[in-house]
């Protein structure tokens, strides 16, 4: 099903403590605190913790989990193996194990751009991927070798450097690491490049940058639905003549060129309409943005329409769909509620009943503009839409 790039921000963009939910696959977020036993006396809305081991009080029982304040009481996250965490009072990249956080390296004089991470050990470096962009104030780069730290790049030993700061952009740096530096090949190097690994020559090259991780990117060309953590898709029957509203939320503007859903079990003579909603800035659809059209739902597998549509950054939308009834009701796979980010709350019932879109009653036809008000919250599992990103 590949890894949705869906997050639902508590944070404004910048690493300020407020938490930030990646996708079903893991997520980073941006942590204030890895070390405290106790939730804090004031905590503001979004503040994310990473519960320290024999925690106490509302964090009982919740070692290693992520405790995110909702502004009334705490949520928590379960993290899964490979999730990751900025923690902002250590300047360091943490990841979780499955049974303990362990930190990257310190983030000082380097800007993190992307990280390919496979299996357990930190930081080893197998197979091509970007590790760091080189500053000009940074002096050696130390990177998780084999199980260990190693010095693998230092500054340019050139005196010259103090009277002509800008050359070293135009000429080959030295290499004077006392260890490993044959791990190193170095070649021109310009600005803006990173350090990848190669692992045809087994050394550490520079390379013009991809595309910046700025914590958020995991690519164009790939599918994305609604908020959620892990696990995998179940088949659910979608009643007809029926408004479903997913939450889809963006991190930075993109293009979408495909809308689509994946039919389970299939009824003859049976169609359902696709499209995207703005939030009307309440968490629940405003205005049509864009009315995709009308797939077949006659057989199983996957359906998709073509159409374009940008969307801004930091913005929430809603994707619809409207099935059209037939001999029976369709079949369609959908996210399953427990691993869906609650993004509409929880129900004050003592039955943990998570918020995760909105259903509301409407005849077969054309998308209705605006969505009717009157919708009702769902606690159960709602078809799965996806768009595709282009850019």
């Amino acid at each position: 099903m590949g890894t949705y790039k869906n997050i639902l921000r508590y944070g404004d963009g910048v690493c300020t403590g407020k938490m930030n939910y990646f996708s079903p696959a893991g997520y980073i977020g941006c942590i204030k605190d890895k070390d405290l036993t106790s939730p804090p006396a004031s905590p503001s809305f979004g503040d994310a913790y990473i519960v320290a081991s024999g925690a106490t009080g509302d964090w009982a029982g919740k070692d290693n989990q992520i405790a995110v304040w909702n502004g009334y009481n705490w949520d928590f996250v379960t993290p899964i193996n490979g999730t990751l965490a900025y923690v902002q009072d250590e300047f360091l990249l943490y990841r979780f194990t499955g049974s303990a956080w362990y930190s990257y390296f310190e983030l000082d004089g380097l800007i993190i751009y992307k990280i390919l991470q496979l299996g357990d050990s930190p930081m080893t470096p197998y197979g091509a991927g970007h590790i760091a962009r080189i500053g000009d104030t940074l002096e050696s780069l130390k990177v998780y070798l084999n199980g260990s730290v190693r010095t693998i790049l230092v500054k340019d030993l050139l005196d010259s450097h103090a009277s002509d700061p800008d050359a070293h952009h135009n000429r080959s740096h030295n290499l004077a690491s006392s260890v490993d530096h044959t791990d190193v090949s170095i070649s021109s190097p310009a600005d803006g490049e990173v350090l990848t690994y190669d692992t045809s020559t087994s050394k550490w090259m520079n390379k013009a940058q991809k595309e910046p991780f700025a914590l958020r990117c995991t690519g164009d060309g790939r599918w994305y639905s609604q908020p959620a953590i892990g696990g995998s898709l179940l088949s659910i029957t979608v009643n007809p003549n029926t408004l479903y509203a997913i939450p889809f939320i963006t991190a930075r503007a993109i293009t979408v060129d495909r809308i689509g859903i994946c039919v389970a079990t299939a009824v003859s003579n049976t169609t359902a309409r696709l499209g995207i909603y703005k939030d009307n800035g309440n968490l629940y659809p405003g205005d049509l943005l864009n009315e995709a059209g009308e797939v077949n739902t006659d057989s199983t597998g996957g359906k998709q329409i073509t159409f374009n549509q940008t969307l801004e950054a930091d913005k929430v939308y809603w994707l619809v769909i409207n099935n059209k009834s037939g001999a029976s009701p369709v079949a369609l796979y959908a996210v399953r509620k427990e691993r869906a980010v609650p993004i509409l709350g929880f129900g004050w019932d003592l039955s943990g009943a998570p918020g995760i879109g909105w259903t509301k009653g409407q005849s077969y036809g054309a998308l209705p503009n605006p969505f009717p008000s009157g919708g009702t919250i769902s606690d159960s599992e709602l078809p799965a839409i996806f768009v595709r990103v282009t850019a």
